[in-house]
């Protein structure tokens, strides 16, 4: 009737097996592998959603806007992939303490394998998606410090590490053992409630399908058809080059898979796409500033497939061949040659420059750091650029390059900075501050410590080249909160020098570091709000919104300092130019700052020049700082002036300049050449020596307005090594 009650002692000993057989399974070999393989595939799953996808989609800049659905598929198949690939070495390590009964051992191995490999994935892409530099690029500054002790850049390396960093470690140290005893829990829990569930052949399944994922670091690449997107994912893989090279190289194998069909085609018609991090970055740039940047808010190229399977710009046609040529003109192989012809043996200084003239006005040169050229608008700089249109506007203008250093050389030596070290080295001197100091001006340096031991550019901004040189303040990111009175100071220092009479024409110049990372300004000019700082380092957006409005508000105060020295001095009596350095990314090109890229937004800046003299005159084709100083030298001679040894033009002798310049970008320390932009071309050159020992340009390509190589159809195996190397 009643079920009767087992004696106690059959009862206990039943449980006793129950609890030994549970006790068994939970520490059998197929369970902790089952866990192990568990605990890698959906860390990597959770890692590239809740962290990774949203920093790399924003590395792909521009192109993240015509990314098509199945590439995006397969990038993520990629992504997941690499992070699996890390933990393939230690697999044979675990499985060896297992067989040797050291089944704790084990697990904490993997899991201090995990916290490891996964904080240096998640620094080695927020260090990728903040300047596009890998961890091991910061080695040859090490490097340089070490070898240069007497150089500031050191300052910079040890100011840039976040404090974030090491609340970010803390974390993953906690987050590992919560997620991997979670999966271990779910693991035995979900073997013992599903009892026809055989774990051996489960071990079996998820080994397949871990591998099987693992194999997207090879088909990944070879199915993706956005190749410059899926070459700038490749290249920000936390690999070595070694490997990253390996992943490229099977892509460009023939005959891997057919690349003909549409099913895997880019998006080519004009439907609407969705909003991107690319875009998003752009937009903000377009509520801050309310002007488009020239083509970086509009989209991307479309990229479109040739008979060939290669890639091209749908500018250019495929031969009978399917191979793709690049527009190619004489003019622009020309003016590379003879560039890097002139680098290699750079010529003196011509002491014949300069201006005969009695009553020359007063010049201040006025350099804002990491100038962006669409600053000065009606919509964000309103009162400088109102102020600009009573003289010369260069509205397409380059800087010589996108750091610092090479871009105030190309402008104070009217040379393109690919010769900078040859130069230097054999001392000689600016031809801006020579034509000037011969021509009757007394020439004045007002600095907070920008230039002093910092990349030989003391070997030319100096005692014996300026006849004044006054400092306060230090441009350090320690100090970031002094550049704003430091600033202020310089300009005022400025009034006061050009009020003064009696002591001849002034030349007097000065860098607005307020611009500058991390963008400072006084707490009355902030306009646009910032999240916080903790948001800034989670997530791409978020980075985006905030340097955006810092930069923003830096821009309004500087503007208005600015704006009080022009209207307390004699609009007759001196020559205004206001200019930058260089540009500065906010998340266009897939980056922040400058000297990463290629790209528009890092090389373009502002140029204007008002005073006595100076036409009316708005000039919209390329030009460059190599064209300031003979441009100057013909409004005070009133002539032109002829200027030997010089790459720049004078524009005021040409009633349309030709749309063509060169520039020399920072893009990475293999990458040695120039880039020439004509029209609406971006052609890069490198540097070889032929057989007689001669420098001779190497076309390597065409770039976008993002700084990436264009595909090409006709690339032999020794210009791929080039491109390679370029990136």
């Amino acid at each position: 009737m009643y079920p009767q009650k087992e004696p106690g002692a059959l009862q206990t000993v039943r449980t006793d097996i129950r609890s030994k057989t549970i006790t068994s399974h939970r520490d059998s070999s197929a369970i902790q592998w089952m866990t192990a393989i568990s605990f890698l595939v959906s860390s990597s799953l959770l890692f590239f959603f809740l962290f990774e996808w949203d920093r790399y989609y924003h590395f792909l800049g521009m192109r993240s806007a015509s990314l098509s659905w199945a590439d995006a598929g397969f990038m993520s198949w990629l992504l997941i992939a690499k992070s699996l690939l890390w933990f393939v070495p230690i697999l044979p390590f675990l499985a060896l303490l297992m067989v040797l009964g050291y089944k704790s051992a084990a697990a904490v191995t993997l899991v201090l394998s995990w916290v490891c490999i996964f904080y240096f994935m998640a620094t080695e892409i927020i260090c990728v998606g903040f300047q596009g530099w890998r961890l091991w690029d910061y080695a040859p500054y090490f490097q340089y410090m070490l070898q240069n002790p007497d150089q500031t850049v050191w300052q910079w390396i040890k100011e840039w590490i976040p404090i974030e960093a090491g609340v970010f470690f803390l974390f993953f140290v906690a987050a590992g053992p919560a997620w991997f005893f979670s999966v271990r829990w779910a693991v035995r829990r979900g073997t013992l409630r599903w009892e026809g569930l055989r774990p051996r052949k489960t071990v079996a399944s998820a080994a397949a399908a871990f591998f099987l994922t693992l194999s997207g670091l090879f088909w990944a690449p070879v199915l993706c058809y956005d190749q410059p997107a899926i070459d700038r994912i490749v290249d920000a893989l936390p690999y070595p080059s070694a490997v990253t090279q390996h992943i490229q190289q099977i892509r460009q194998r023939p005959g891997l898979v057919s690349r003909g069909g549409s099913f895997f085609e880019n998006r080519v018609d004009d439907s609407p796409v969705e909003p991107s991090l690319g875009r998003l970055a752009t937009r903000a740039a377009s509520r801050l500033f309310g002007l488009t940047t020239d083509g970086l808010t509009s989209p991307v190229s479309r990229v479109s497939r040739t008979n060939a399977g290669s890639f091209s710009e749908r500018t250019d046609s495929p031969d009978v061949t399917g191979r793709i040529h690049v527009p190619f003109d004489e003019e622009d192989e020309l003016l590379a040659r003879s560039l890097i012809a002139n680098a290699a043996t750079p010529g003196p200084l011509d002491e014949s420059a300069f201006v005969q003239r009695p009553n020359l006005p007063n010049i201040i040169l006025i350099i804002f750091e990491s100038f962006r050229h669409s600053a000065i608008s009606p919509h964000m700089m309103k009162r400088l650029h109102a102020w600009s249109e009573q003289g010369l506007r260069l509205e397409r203008h380059y800087s010589g390059s996108n750091c610092s250093h090479l871009g105030i050389f190309s402008l104070f030596y009217s040379r393109v900075p690919l010769a900078y070290h040859e130069t230097l080295d054999r001392k000689i001197p600016s031809q801006f501050f020579e034509s000037l100091r011969r021509s009757g001006y007394r020439i004045t340096f007002f600095t907070s410590g920008e230039i002093k031991s910092y990349r030989k550019v003391d070997s030319y901004i100096n005692e014996n080249t300026c006849d004044v040189i006054l400092s306060k303040g230090r441009f350090a990111v320690s100090a970031s909160k002094e550049w704003p009175d430091t600033d202020r100071w310089k300009l005022a220092s400025a009034r006061t020098a050009a009020q003064e009479s009696g002591a001849g024409p002034q030349f007097i110049f000065f860098y607005l570091v307020s611009s500058h990372y991390p963008y400072e300004f006084s707490p009355e000019f902030q306009v646009f709000l910032e999240p916080r700082r903790s948001w800034q380092f989670l997530t791409s957006r978020e980075r985006i919104r905030g340097l955006s409005s810092r930069y923003a508000n830096s821009l309004l105060f500087l503007e208005h300092e600015l704006m009080n020295l022009v209207q307390s001095i004699d609009p007759a009596r001196n020559i205004v130019i206001v200019t930058g350095d260089h540009g500065e990314s906010l998340g266009e090109d897939g980056v922040f700052l400058h000297a990463n890229r290629m790209s528009e937004i890092q090389l373009r800046t502002p140029f204007v020049m008002v005073g006595p003299g100076i036409p009316k005159r708005t000039v919209s084709t390329a030009t460059a700082h190599m064209d300031v100083l003979p441009t100057l030298l013909h409004m005070l001679a009133g002539r032109p002036v002829p200027l030997a040894h010089s790459d720049g033009r004078d524009l005021v002798g040409e009633s349309k300049p030709p749309d063509r310049v060169a520039v020399v970008p920072a893009n990475g320390k293999q990458w040695d050449g120039l880039v020439v932009l004509s029209g609406n071309k971006r052609l890069a050159f490198g540097r070889t020596i032929n057989r007689s020992g001669i420098a001779e340009p190497e076309f390597v390509g065409e770039i976008d307005e993002g700084g990436d190589l264009l595909p090409r159809g006709d690339q032999d195996p020794a210009e791929r090594t080039r491109v390679e190397k370029m990136r």
